[in-house]
């Protein structure tokens, strides 16, 4: 049977794999030549959601990329992640780690001179140094680059859900809602 919380995760983990393949063959079937396009952001966990409150984490995220119409991009996600651990006595454990993955979004508003640019995205990672802490990690995310629309450098505002599966004994998986703020440029 299996423990349920464990079974929740997999199939959450499998449900954002496959959004991010699905839409990447949607963007290669509608390939239409717009250009390239960069992202920055700062992003912090806000919530956790699978109830460990004993970690947190903080990180400053590059992502250069491609817009293959006014609606699809594909993004490579560079990540510089500082997570931290509540260890029950005054000092903590901090982990820095880097990451790199692929990123697919849409733009589910484009270009509104009231509304700016809506777009959700999926991305999928693993950590690229072999620290004490190895991991993937899975991206499902909501941006808002606001209003002037119509320049190329637009400030992002996003909220999303990160799971973390963790390839090291003594460090669980974790599932937190974060907030981003940086900028998007295209």
């Amino acid at each position: 049977m299996g423990n349920p919380k464990i079974n929740s995760f997999t199939k959450m983990k499998g449900s954002i794999l496959l959004i991010v393949l699905l839409a990447c063959s949607v963007a290669a079937g509608n390939a239409q030549t717009k250009g390239w396009t960069a992202a920055a952001w700062f992003q912090a966990d806000a919530i956790p959601l699978n109830g460990h409150k004993d970690f947190s984490s903080v990180g400053m995220v590059i992502a250069p990329g491609y817009a293959f119409s006014p609606s699809f991009f594909t993004r490579l996600q560079c990540d510089l992640t500082v997570g931290m651990w509540d260890d029950g006595v005054d000092t903590g454990i901090f982990n820095r780690n880097m990451t790199l993955g692929p990123a697919v979004g849409y733009n589910i508003i484009k270009n509104n001179p009231v509304w700016g640019i809506v777009d959700i995205s999926a991305a999928v990672g693993k950590t690229l140094q072999n620290k004490n802490r190895s991991y993937h990690f899975y991206d499902l995310g909501l941006g808002w680059a606001f209003v002037p629309a119509r320049d190329k450098m637009k400030m992002q505002l996003g909220i999303g859900i990160r799971y973390t599966d963790s390839h090291n004994r003594g460090f669980d998986d974790y599932c937190s809602m974060y907030v981003k703020l940086g900028w998007r440029f295209n």
